[in-house]
């Protein structure tokens, strides 16, 4: 007989200021899902108060301590239904009156067995959670942690999660309709950590923010949606998980967190918080335009010179500052592939980068410059910081796919002042895409060009998406950036850079 985990998630239409009503429409759906067998109940953020507050004297009103009406309230349904309920709302700490964006985590006994409070708070009212603070607790299923929306904006906080033994992570998020769609983000946070990412959102409107579009969702480890829906209304959502031998499966986030390479990661922990100006603090070249083409094409072909000069004239745009390739495994040696690139990047006074693959599935990416010079990328073992290329007015990198489907790499290459990296790769799937492109988020732009698709991604502005280009099939795609905008970049930087460049494993 199969075993299932049964996870509740009440999407609430959540009144602005109104938190005896709130708090009663939530002991209600908390009830009625502790009833129909949920095991874990999970509720919004800011479920009681709403989320849009501009200062502590606005949201005073509506704080409350661990041990007030609503906890207690909550406290009692966790224990007599023998239930997990994590429940977000606005917390005054009883000892030094802080006030913070709080989830906690009632277990079935009725008592607190995490409390998580949100580091990218709301600057207006709350104070940023602690960033070595433990968000993970115990359960029959395996170790759970709690993020609260944003938190999972850039890839450092679910990492350090997973990095705990977190195998399945619950969000309260009160994320609107509009800008950025958190689900692309939901699903890169689950896949790159090989972790159950469950998010429960709101519906209705907050002061002036509208989320009747608002989704709350539910991936597994390899992306798969397990459940997506938004709602105006009060709703609960139902979700299973398969269990084996009793726990929900750790396998995926074990390979992962394997699989890291934390001695390339060293950059992460660069204190940039004063550097206005990344081209003066790094002595970069002066910002401008670059146009840059990634092509995808057969791996078999690639490096004819003839078949590549064809491509490059057939592509080549006016003002082509950069062309990326994919990975070939035709040649047997490094030193032709560098002929090769080398002599069609002084023809065509263009930067061209690609790869190759030996038949022990070692790769080499190799950077070939307008002037004659190279930069080369091996898959070494204990092979150190990024490394980095000045060519025209972008500061280039070079990366494997795989290195890239861990958030730590972007994070590095950025710090150090990045513009754009070149990712030469064979065949790319879908869910790759979207992970490399969410990249873009730490601010750096990412080209890719692999056998059957390739795309190109700027960084985002505001909460809006990253712009992408992209091709299927033999095609390519071009895409102009600014990198006047690359130089102006905001890190995550309340993390715990201990763990997360430890070379460790723990099991959940």
């Amino acid at each position: 007989m199969e075993e299932y985990l049964t996870v509740a998630l009440v999407h609430l239409n959540v009144r602005y200021k109104h938190v005896v009503e709130n708090r009663r429409t939530l002991l209600q759906l908390n009830k009625e899902a502790a009833q129909k067998g949920a095991d874990i109940i999970l509720n919004t953020e800011l479920a009681l108060s709403g989320y849009s507050f501009r200062s502590r004297e606005e949201v005073s009103p509506y704080v409350e301590t661990v041990t007030g009406e609503s906890i207690c309230a909550l406290s009692k349904i966790a224990a007599s239904f023998g239930k997990y309920i994590v429940i977000g709302f606005a917390e005054k700490d009883e000892r030094t009156r802080i006030y913070y964006n709080t989830a906690a985590v009632l277990d079935p006994d009725g008592n607190m067995v995490c409390r998580y409070r949100k580091i990218n708070a709301e600057a207006r009212w709350a104070c940023p959670g602690p960033a070595r603070q433990n968000n993970t607790f115990n359960t029959p299923w395996g170790r759970a942690g709690i993020l609260i929306c944003s938190d999972t904006y850039h890839g450092l906080i679910p990492r350090s999660t997973a990095l705990r033994g977190a195998r399945l992570v619950l969000v309260p998020a009160n994320w609107p309709s509009g800008g950025i769609d958190p689900r692309q983000l939901w699903r890169t946070r689950a896949m790159e950590n090989g972790i159950y990412l469950i998010a429960c959102n709101r519906g209705g409107i907050d002061r002036e923010m509208k989320f009747e579009h608002a989704w709350s969702c539910a991936f597994s480890p390899d992306g798969t949606a397990l459940m997506a829906d938004c709602s105006a209304s009060s709703r609960i959502h139902y979700v299973k998980f398969a269990l084996v031998k009793g726990k929900l499966p750790d396998q995926s986030r074990k390979q992962m967190i394997e699989a890291r390479n934390p001695h390339r990661y060293s950059p992460i922990y660069l204190d940039l918080r004063f550097a206005y100006d990344f081209t003066d603090y790094y002595g970069m070249p002066k910002p401008g335009k670059i146009s840059v083409t990634c092509v995808a094409s057969d791996q078999m072909d690639l490096f004819s010179p003839e078949y590549l000069q064809n491509r490059i004239v057939k592509e080549k745009k006016a003002n082509d500052s950069f062309f990326v390739f994919p990975i070939g495994m035709k040649l047997s040696d490094s030193s032709r592939l560098k002929e090769i690139i080398g002599q069609a990047a002084i023809r065509n006074g263009i930067a061209i980068c690609a790869g190759k693959q030996t038949e022990n599935g070692q790769t080499t990416l190799l950077l070939a410059t307008p002037g004659g010079d190279f930069h080369e990328y091996r898959d070494i073992a204990g092979s150190c910081n990024p490394d980095l290329m000045d060519i025209g007015p972008a500061r280039v990198g070079i990366c494997p796919v795989e290195e890239l489907l861990h958030p730590e790499i972007a994070v590095a290459y950025s710090k150090l002042g990045c513009d754009l990296l070149l990712v030469p790769g064979g065949h790319i799937e879908e869910t790759t895409r979207l992970v490399i492109g969410a990249r873009s988020v730490e601010q750096v732009g990412v080209a890719v060009a692999g056998n059957n698709r390739a795309f190109i991604c700027e960084p985002p502005e505001g909460h809006e998406c990253w712009r992408e280009e992209s091709a299927v099939g033999h095609g390519s795609c071009t895409m102009v950036l600014d990198t006047g905008r690359t130089r102006k970049k905001r890190f995550q930087d309340r993390v715990n850079f201990e763990l997360l460049l430890e070379n460790n494993l723990k099991t959940g």
